[in-house]
């Protein structure tokens, strides 16, 4: 477990600072608003949307990991947050390697 615990803080780290990022004053809230964003961005590149609608599902993945560890403690991880833990281990790196391929 103790391996985990260094990307648990990088992922609650990551929510925290894509929460504020995100937190823009005058923009429709909700899910609408997210799917404005990708629908717009794949009229242009279809590779952005994928990239922004991954970046979003690891923020969302980032605050289920936090509001987890919140109620269990930082020493103890059930199966289910060891999951998405991985989950988004696999998206980060996705969207590193898919990053690194725009122009």
């Amino acid at each position: 477990m103790k391996a985990y615990s260094g990307f648990v803080a990088l992922c609650v780290m990551f929510g925290g600072l894509a929460a504020r990022a995100q937190s823009a004053p005058a923009k429709p809230s909700g899910d609408t608003a997210k799917a404005d964003v990708v629908a717009k961005a794949e009229i242009r590149d279809p590779r952005r949307a994928k990239l922004i609608a991954d970046t979003q599902r690891m923020l969302a993945l980032s605050r289920e990991v936090q509001a987890a560890m919140a109620k269990s403690g930082p020493d103890t991880l059930s199966l289910a947050t060891v999951k998405k833990v991985e989950e988004l281990q696999k998206l980060a790196a996705t969207v590193k390697a898919e990053m690194s391929k725009l122009p």
